[in-house]
């Protein structure tokens, strides 16, 4: 029982780009399976047929960068609406993001004219603009290599992601070589290539799992940076929109406590901290704190 709880509880904070992931490895771990049905049991028994696995283990390699590609795209996604959502004003979106759309529409503008134009959006600009925009990065995103990574997670304000894929034994230079070795044999395999003397295109069983490992090892890392850049973002902004309502001196006023205030001022003084003015002994507000 105790052990079936803190399943659920680590299950709970995964991502959903994580729990597709998790999904999507158990085909790979069928091929490992006939893999093993095919050799009878054990390496050199009766049964073994060396070519038709091999196809097995090329199929593998192809698999499992797949689900590395469909894993950051995932997550991309995910926190792309995360962020989005927050929003409440077009000026919050990342300058990254800005930029590139700015740049794709050819407005040559200033960059005041290019800030005014967000004005004329209205409310598309969440439904209409940014989305698609997401679209159409994500349709254009291939080969999840250590560069593309970066590019992509650079619109969420993540810059050189791939930096910091390290773990205890190897460094971000290893890990990243290690990627995109793989990457490179998956693209010699599913173009029919079938020998290079500089890359190993006869992948073994051992390939597999090293390469299945490797990517886990990077969705970890990955996963716990994103999340808490996004989280940090958010947080950001709703202490920024908490301190602006304090300063007014009117914290969840006019918007019933939008700003995660309530209406009852003694709640209100807690959860905001409101600096300007004192309180008489009722939990009230003074004259001087502006209202």
């Amino acid at each position: 029982m105790i052990i079936e709880q803190n399943h659920q509880s680590t299950d709970s904070i995964l991502s959903n780009a994580r729990k597709n992931f998790e999904e999507s490895k158990q085909e790979i771990e069928h091929l490992l399976e006939i893999h093993m049905e095919m050799e009878g049991g054990q390496s050199g028994r009766p049964g073994r047929r060396p070519e038709q696995i091999q196809v097995l283990h090329r199929a593998a390699i192809v698999m499992i960068t797949a689900c590395w590609q469909a894993y950051v795209e995932d997550l991309f996604r995910e926190n792309f609406e995360r962020l989005l959502n927050s929003f409440d004003n077009p000026k919050k979106i990342p300058d990254a993001i800005k930029e590139d759309i700015y740049n794709n529409r050819n407005d040559t503008g200033h960059v005041r004219e290019r800030e005014y134009v967000w004005e004329f959006a209205g409310n598309g600009w969440k439904e209409i603009i940014l989305e698609e925009w997401k679209n159409k990065k994500l349709d254009n995103f291939n080969t999840p290599s250590n560069k593309k990574v970066d590019s992509l997670f650079k619109y969420l304000g993540l810059r050189n992601i791939s930096a910091r894929w390290c773990w205890e034994g190897i460094n971000s230079e290893r890990v990243i070589e290690k990627l995109n070795k793989y990457l490179t044999i998956r693209h010699k395999i599913v173009h029919g290539q079938k020998d290079d003397r500089n890359y190993n295109l006869k992948p073994n069983k051992n390939n597999v799992r090293e390469y299945l490992n490797h990517v886990e090892k990077l969705i970890e890392k990955t996963e716990t940076m994103v999340k808490n850049h996004v989280e940090k973002l958010i947080g950001q902004d709703v202490d920024k929109n908490r301190k602006t309502a304090s300063r007014m001196g009117r914290p969840g006023q006019g918007n019933g406590g939008s700003h995660g205030c309530q209406p009852n001022p003694n709640l209100c003084y807690t959860s905001c901290h409101v600096q300007s003015g004192s309180r008489n002994h009722d939990g009230q507000a003074n004259s001087s704190a502006g209202g």
